[in-house]
């Protein structure tokens, strides 16, 4: 029911924008992948760089700090730092973008797999809800999180690290609320330091997994000189918004032109708030349906 939904959305939205010029709009929409088929994504960056403005985290927040008002921009940023990545940097370079990549830094250059993987919408959600000492007893058994490597390894970090923005992401992706305050500080600080030592510079920004946070996250961020944190929030920021919840647009793997033009003007994300789809719009599903 929900693929020939968007099916139809999608096709007639795509109608629209054949006889109307791309929506416009005041001030900054970040959008978050975590994989894209390059196809794909080489389809989106095109879209942008014909009808928008793409700068770099980093520029936003320094116009941000000047109080410049910003319209039609967008800032592209990715999570986890997965291996795929990689294949996207030909585009990258030839269109000129320099996008935020938040990487789990203790998968980096390992086997390992992210211990999320493969779980179904209850055992993720049971997991995140538990206190991160019991999540680890929980999958301890590190055979089924070793294995073919998800992360990027550290030959892709150096040829990508000239072109992309790396910023950490954690070391090991917990839910931070469940942490205690040692791990808590932890995941954070050490994240920050490995992020400094692959880029030489200082990180200056920071996105919680699972967009899950909470003061103390936000408490250490600051002590770190973080200037700010992203969310899974969709929706579009401006210079007077909390730099520490920012909002993002979601994108999936198989994303066809059309539904990007649907999500990034945020056609999806006010439909899938219908009551008649609430079932299907869930938490874990949020940048996959």
């Amino acid at each position: 029911m929900l693929k020939q939904f968007k099916k139809i959305l999608f096709g007639l939205y795509s109608l629209r924008n054949r006889f109307l010029k791309p929506k416009e709009f005041d001030g900054v929409k970040i959008l978050l992948y975590h994989d894209i088929e390059h196809e794909l994504f080489k389809g989106h960056v095109e879209y942008l760089n014909s009808n928008y403005q793409i700068i770099t985290l980093d520029e936003m927040l320094r116009n941000f700090s000047a109080g410049i008002k910003l319209k039609n921009t967008f800032v592209i940023t990715f999570d986890d730092g997965i291996k795929e990545n990689f294949q996207l940097l030909k585009t990258i370079i030839r269109h000129q973008i320099k996008p935020t990549i938040f990487i789990t830094t203790g998968l980096i250059n390992t086997n390992k797999r992210f211990w999320f993987n493969g779980l179904c919408q209850k055992s993720l959600i049971d997991l995140l809800s538990c206190s991160n000492s019991n999540r680890l007893k929980i999958i301890n058994n590190e055979s089924e999180y070793v294995g073919e490597r998800d992360a990027l390894n550290q030959f892709e970090v150096d040829q990508m690290k000239k072109f992309v923005d790396f910023q950490p992401h954690t070391i090991s992706h917990p839910s931070l609320v469940q942490c205690s305050d040692d791990e808590l500080e932890n995941e954070i600080v050490s994240s920050c330091e490995a992020v400094e030592c692959i880029t030489g510079e200082a990180p200056h920004s920071f996105a919680p997994p699972f967009g899950i946070y909470d003061d103390r996250v936000i408490s250490i961020l600051r002590k770190q000189n973080i200037k700010c944190s992203l969310s899974l929030n969709p929706g579009v920021n401006f210079s007077n918004d909390n730099l520490f919840d920012l909002k993002r647009i979601g994108v999936p793997k198989s994303c066809d032109i059309n539904e990007f033009i649907v999500r990034i003007d945020g056609v999806w994300d006010k439909i899938r708030t219908l009551p008649f789809l609430k079932n299907f719009s869930s938490f874990y599903k949020q940048y996959y349906e």
